[in-house]
């Protein structure tokens, strides 16, 4: 999930230095957090791997965030135009 993230920030920040001009403020918000996203998934990992108390809290909590995380997604599993 790391990786992930971090393959995406760096790809949105390839995105805004390829068109300057074209850089809504919400392109900046959200490659911002995915950076912080990224961050804290390898402090987590850091943490786990260093076998530190804080780590494991740290992966504890990345844990709930993403279960959290799926429950309030939408549902988005069902194509709409194919069966209908």
């Amino acid at each position: 999930m790391t990786i992930v993230l971090a393959i995406n920030a760096a790809r949105s920040i390839w995105f805004m230095a390829a068109y300057p001009a074209v850089m809504p403020s919400r392109v900046v918000a959200d490659t911002a957090l995915l950076l912080a996203l990224a961050l804290f998934g390898a402090a987590a990992l850091v943490g786990i791997a260093r076998r530190r108390q804080w780590g494991r809290w740290l992966g504890l909590v990345v844990m709930v965030a993403l279960t959290v995380a799926m429950l309030l997604l939408p549902d988005r599993s069902r194509v709409q135009g194919i069966l209908d």
